[in-house]
């Protein structure tokens, strides 16, 4: 593989392409907040793994940077309608975009960025000559929704269990990252190792995601725009939480959601949930359950068709990701 670039090159490649799309035509009501959301910064992890395993598979490289564009305007479409749907005030310290600029603005301005994403997803179909792009880009999308009404369901709902934030999880969040590794692997015309690196997706986002979770309380340092055990103090159903339901009987439970959900004090809840935790070992528990999801993700880069050498540098990259280095 001749002129392997390195992710910062690759995403310094990836804005460069991302500026270049023209937001300044009229109405300046439906554009302007596409660009304001895009220019909100943040990692670029799914349309950067995109481009990045393509570059392993030697992929065209015109044909991954447009699905990798369409991949990250429909990732910001749902930020904007969740941002709406959660009531949010704020998405990396700065306003969201129904705050900004109002609700209508927001709704109609996110639906474009759907239209939009669709777009560059066909173009990359069209200069890869290849089909199956569409089709995986119109389940991702389905799935994706069916996530958000999960997660919308679990507010009203005093119980869940672990499978069933699981599953939530591997819908609103996993998918959009194997989405992004499949398109990798067929604009590269890789259709033998397509599902492996698609389930190889799933598996890295489910454990990049629970790692969040754990991070949310566990972290020495939040990361940026977020507070120490956010997810505690706003009473949430993290799966920090679920893994400690997990281990209490049915009275427990009942006590403890009862509780959960009523503490107003900040500094009682984080008091209590360290005792808990620390009471049933969720700390190592957990982490065990993202090391489980880790494993499942390198076993299928060591079961792909792959040859060696781009079967390493497939290792180093999720390697990063696992090491929040990318």
């Amino acid at each position: 593989m001749a002129n392997v670039r390195s992710t910062q090159e690759l995403l310094k490649s990836f804005e460069d392409f991302m500026k270049g799309l023209d937001w300044s035509k009229p109405p300046h009501s439906l554009y302007v907040p596409v660009e304001y959301i895009l220019t909100l910064g943040g990692k670029r992890i799914r349309p950067i793994s995109l481009l990045h395993i393509s570059q392993i598979l030697d992929g065209n490289t015109e044909a991954s940077m447009h699905a990798a564009c369409g991949l990250e305007l429909f990732h910001n479409f749902s930020l904007i309608h969740d941002d709406i749907m959660d009531q949010s005030e704020l998405r990396r310290s700065k306003a969201t975009v129904h705050k900004k600029y109002g609700l209508n603005a927001a709704i109609l301005s996110g639906d474009v960025m759907m239209i939009e994403s669709m777009y560059y997803i066909s173009q990359a179909e069209k200069r890869s000559g290849k089909t199956g792009l569409m089709d995986l880009f119109v389940q991702t999308a389905r799935e994706v929704c069916e996530g958000q009404a999960m997660d919308m369901d679990f507010e009203d709902r005093s119980e869940l269990n672990y499978a069933e934030y699981l599953e939530m999880i591997r819908l609103k969040t996993a998918v959009l990252l194997a989405f992004g590794f499949k398109a990798a692997a067929i604009v590269s015309d890789q259709m033998d190792s397509a599902d492996l690196l698609y389930d190889l997706g799933i598996y890295t986002g489910l454990a990049f995601q629970l790692e969040d979770d754990w991070l949310d309380f566990y972290a020495e340092e939040p990361a940026f725009g977020k507070i120490k055990g956010g997810d505690i103090l706003n009473a949430k159903k993290s799966g920090l939480i679920l893994e400690l339901m997990e281990e209490l009987n049915d009275y427990e439970k009942s006590e403890f959601i009862n509780w959960y959900q009523q503490e107003r004090d900040d500094t009682i809840r984080i008091s209590k949930m360290t005792g808990y935790f620390n009471q049933y070992a969720i700390q190592e528990k957990f982490k065990q359950r993202i090391f489980t999801f880790q494993k499942k993700a390198f076993d299928c880069i060591d079961q792909s068709k792959l040859n060696d050498d781009q079967k390493k540098k497939l290792i180093e990259f999720i390697t990063g990701i696992f090491g929040r280095k990318i």
